[in-house]
């Protein structure tokens, strides 16, 4: 059986199936990142430790000021700048906070956008 050969849906490069093997990579690796995937949890989780051994829970605050965090289970960590946004995908780009301080910057960044964060 011969494969037909079609454009890939991002660039011109004839394939066998919807995206050449370049972009199809590139698909797959942006679907890992946002299911959590592509050792990102273990980055965040690190840089959550790494904090807490520096700093105790301690939350730097997001338009509050900083604060002790009673249940050190609450801090999270983000990008610095969101991948969406062309932030790096490094296990030094993150920063940590407590969770409603994280909902806070979350909703910022949504209003200042015009749209939902994703």
């Amino acid at each position: 059986m011969v494969s037909v050969k079609r454009r890939c849906l991002d660039c011109d490069t004839r394939t066998t199936g919807t995206r050449c093997p370049t972009h199809q990579r590139q698909r797959e690796r942006a679907k890992d990142v946002r299911r959590g995937g592509h050792r990102d949890w273990r980055d965040r989780a690190a840089a959550v430790e790494a904090h807490k051994a520096r700093q105790g829970p301690w939350c730097p605050g997001y338009q509050v000021p900083g604060h002790w965090v009673i249940a050190p289970n609450k801090l999270t960590a983000e990008h610095l700048v969101p991948l969406a946004l062309g932030g790096p995908l490094r296990p030094d780009h993150y920063g940590v906070l407590c969770h409603r301080c994280q909902s806070r910057q979350g909703a910022k960044l949504a209003r200042d956008q015009g749209g939902h964060r994703s």
